[in-house]
């Protein structure tokens, strides 16, 4: 054993996930029931370094080098593990935990069941109650999760409370970076019991560089700030709000604010604002204006047959009137003695008239 501690180390760290086990000389399905029934043995259960050789009795426990006490083990459902918290009060084992080293458990079974497979994988059998002997930190534990310890009563972490919220934080966050980070710095810059020494300053370690607590702290704010402000949401016009004490619709107070900001402006301002726009033509569908071409032609093709055979009758009576003038004269500047006609019409006469007498005026 190494040096004694004053105040123990007080550490809490994955230790068990339920499932498969393969020891030396069978394989064994530890399940979520078996493991909370050991959880109940854990309390006041030894740490030590290494798994002794032996069972750990009473009457051998005082020639056992027991670097420490487990408080409890409770289940962490997020990441379906359990932690084990624990008190280690030997220098020595704290710097091995330090350095790299987990933990892992030993317990003996008191029934178990029958084999089976489990993920399409054989076990000999399962354990269905059994009891925890010792918490051992080891350098190889068999659960490959159970390192990276976290010491609840560090400098920057006075109590036990404000440990426990901050340590599940970050088991259950351990490889989500900044985000995570600042949940757990946010929590800690608003307890007053965190202190550190005259010239001590907090920092942090993210993704492999450091940082100061407080710098960590301003940044957060800031960015969060920055995301509440980019938070826009559109509402609804009939949405309701309170205004003034009452109730109002969206579009009533847009309205209202329309009306406020007319009445405010110059009066040339309103003047402009009152010009109505040149009325546009007004746009003629296409399929109308095809239409309207159709009726066209319509009219023109549907003529009356018998507005056409009038229309026909009397050019044919202008060309014959036209034609016994020009004979009537003919005759009459020959001095022909008489004109034989079929038929002289009223304007065939004043013609004849005309060319024998002149005109009237």
């Amino acid at each position: 054993m190494g040096e004694l501690l004053a105040i123990g180390k007080v550490i809490k760290m994955p230790c068990m996930r339920s499932g498969l086990c393969k020891y030396p000389t069978e394989t064994i399905l530890v399940g979520k029931d078996a493991l909370e029934k050991l959880a109940i043995t854990s309390h006041g259960i030894p740490v030590v370094v290494e798994h002794p050789d032996e069972k750990i009795t009473d009457q051998n426990i005082s020639s056992i080098p027991v670097v420490g006490r487990v408080a409890d083990m409770h289940y962490d459902t997020e990441q379906e593990i359990w932690l084990a918290h624990f008190v280690v009060d030997d220098i020595n084992a704290v710097e091995l935990l330090k350095n790299g080293y987990g933990v892992s458990t030993a317990w003996y079974g008191d029934e178990y069941a029958s084999g089976g497979t489990f993920n399409n994988v054989s076990y000999d059998r399962e354990l269905l109650v059994g009891r925890y002997e010792h918490l051992a930190i080891v350098k190889n534990p068999r659960y490959e999760m159970a390192v990276n310890p976290l010491f609840l009563n560090s400098k920057a972490l006075q109590d036990d409370t404000s440990g426990d919220r901050i340590i599940d934080d970050t088991i259950k966050n351990e490889k989500r970076g900044i985000p995570m980070i600042g949940k757990i710095f946010k929590f800690l810059t608003t307890k007053e019991e965190i202190k550190t020494n005259e010239g001590e300053e907090l920092v942090i370690e993210i993704e492999g560089v450091e940082m100061s607590l407080k710098d960590l702290a301003a940044e957060l704010k800031d960015m969060e700030g920055k995301a509440a402000a980019s938070k826009r949401i559109k509402l609804d016009g009939e949405t309701e709000i309170e205004y003034d004490g009452k109730k109002t619709k969206v579009n009533e107070l847009v309205k209202r604010y329309q009306d406020a900001k007319k009445a405010s402006l110059p009066k040339d301002e309103k003047k402009e604002e009152v010009k109505e726009e040149p009325k546009k033509e007004a746009e003629v569908d296409p399929k109308d204006e095809k239409k309207d071409e159709v009726k066209d032609e319509k009219k023109e093709s549907e003529v009356d047959p018998k507005e056409e055979k009038k229309e026909t009758e009397d050019k044919d009576e202008e060309k014959k009137t036209n034609s016994r003038f020009d004979d009537l004269q003919a005759a009459h500047l020959n001095s022909a003695p008489e004109i034989q006609t079929d038929f002289i019409s009223t304007h065939e006469k004043v013609l004849i008239g005309q060319s024998r007498y002149g005109s009237k005026k």
